[in-house]
């Protein structure tokens, strides 16, 4: 770009007019160019001499910041340097496994019928689901050839080698409701290498499965009891009868649930539900901020010790705002959980924009503050990719990506993208593109690859 790589959050105002993907935006000419107009004719050979001198030095030439690769489908996962796609089409859907680099297309399946929409990587199995037909079928990640397909509901995995499917009726997991009835639904936990059920049962149809905790099987009832179970046999281990309802957000830090209910912020012990301290509070929430819990209700953010649940520090909502507004409930206190451990970075909701904050974990001080800007899910050390959601004119919709480092009162500006949303594949690849309105589905998709 002609102008300078860095902009300060204070008087940064998006350019529509600038060039898109890889044009520099019209300006004055180059400045090492306007110097050049301006020296003594004899130091003209000089200047014209010394590129060739240089070219004749090894050098490692410079990496383009950010490189378009290849495009995508809208249904793309991706694991190491492959990329795992889906499109449906007709009677039937093709699920693919492409190079990263370049999109060279490794395997194709073909796989019958409609409502083929999700796809899931355990390990070297990867799971295609079907909410139509209601089964799954396992893929060789390498080699793309079946392993196996039984019936049921892919909900999530646990510790890395269990699935846990819902056979009929239920929830397949995080509230999502499969049929609706009053009778009991059948669930089973798979081994996901070769699709043998290590246990069925038969569970009441209000009991839902916790899949934010990972490496256990917990479930919870509207009553607000807990139950966790053995993923391997489906034996109860714990219990917990907490009377508050149904959890609204589940967050795990070091051995202890954090609980979010109706009545409050909640600690329970992974391996004996036992309640190990409780915040009651109002529309709240807890995830983890750096050494502490950063837990939030009443209008109130504290910093909390994960083990004894004692507050270190404590702001008020208004506080952290910049018009705190009318005490009916202002758009600007609505917080969610910290998208940074190390750094605490707390999203502040309005109606049209969003506001981080980054927040000293230990004093709750606030550091610097970034409008406008999303995570795009990649991090390199303590720098996170960013993108501005600005619409462009008659060329589609342009945004930016930047680095911006928490507590940094600037972003590093890299291009602009002709998208929408930009999010984070793996490693240094990104899928860019723009929503259907109509659909919500992701469409003009592109991997690109962060230099």
């Amino acid at each position: 770009m002609s102008g300078p790589s860095q902009i300060d959050l204070g008087v940064y105002r998006f350019d529509p007019a600038s060039g898109p993907e890889g044009r520099d935006p019209p300006g004055r000419p180059w400045p090492e160019w306007w110097r050049l107009r301006r020296v003594p004719p004899r130091r003209w050979l000089a200047a014209l001499l010394l590129p060739a001198l240089l070219f004749t030095v090894d050098s490692v030439p410079r990496q383009p910041s950010l490189v378009p690769l290849w495009e995508a489908p809208s249904q793309l996962i991706a694991s190491g340097a492959t990329g795992y796609g889906l499109v449906q089409s007709g009677d039937g859907a093709t699920i693919a496994a492409y190079r990263l680099a370049d999109g060279e297309v490794r395997w194709k399946y073909r796989a019958p019928g409609v409502g083929w929409a999700g796809l899931s990587l355990v390990g070297d199995t990867l799971l295609v689901s079907n909410w139509s037909l209601a089964s799954v079928v396992a893929l060789d990640a390498a080699t793309g050839q079946e392993r196996w397909w039984r019936e049921g509901r892919f909900g999530f995995t646990v510790a890395e080698r269990w699935l846990f499917l819902t056979v009929s009726g239920g929830v397949a997991g995080g509230g999502i409701e499969i049929l609706g009835d009053d009778a009991p639904h059948e669930v089973a936990m798979v081994d996901a290498r070769t699709g043998e059920a290590a246990w069925t049962g038969r569970w009441d149809p209000s009991e839902e499965p916790l899949h934010e905790v990972t490496g256990y099987l917990l479930t919870s009832q509207p009553s607000g009891r807990l139950t966790r179970y053995d993923p391997a046999t489906g034996g109860v281990l714990a219990t917990a009868e907490t009377g508050r309802g149904r959890p609204r957000i589940v967050t795990v830090v070091d051995d202890l649930v954090m609980i979010t209910d109706p009545a409050g912020v909640a600690a329970y012990e992974l391996e004996t539900l036992r309640e190990r301290w409780r915040l009651d509070a109002v529309d709240g929430w807890a995830a983890a901020c750096g050494t502490l819990v950063c837990a939030y209700g009443d209008r109130t953010l504290h910093g909390l010790d994960p083990q004894t649940g004692e507050a270190r520090w404590s702001r008020r909502c208004d506080d952290l705002a910049e018009d705190p507004g009318p005490p009916a409930g202002p758009a600007v206190c609505h917080l969610r959980p910290p998208i940074s451990d190390a750094v605490p970075v707390l999203p502040r909701l309005t109606a049209t924009t969003v506001t981080y904050l980054t927040l000293d974990p230990a004093t709750g001080d606030l550091g610097a503050e970034l409008t406008g800007w999303w995570p795009t899910g990649l991090r390199r050390g303590d720098r996170m990719l960013m993108i501005s959601l600005h619409l462009g004119g008659g060329a589609g919709p342009q945004s930016w990506l930047g680095w911006w480092r928490p507590g940094s009162s600037a972003v590093d500006l890299v291009r602009p993208v002709t998208a929408t949303q930009c999010g984070h594949l793996t490693g240094d690849y990104l899928l860019c593109g723009r929503v259907d309105p109509v659909t919500g589905d992701t469409i003009d998709a592109r991997v690109w690859r962060v230099g």
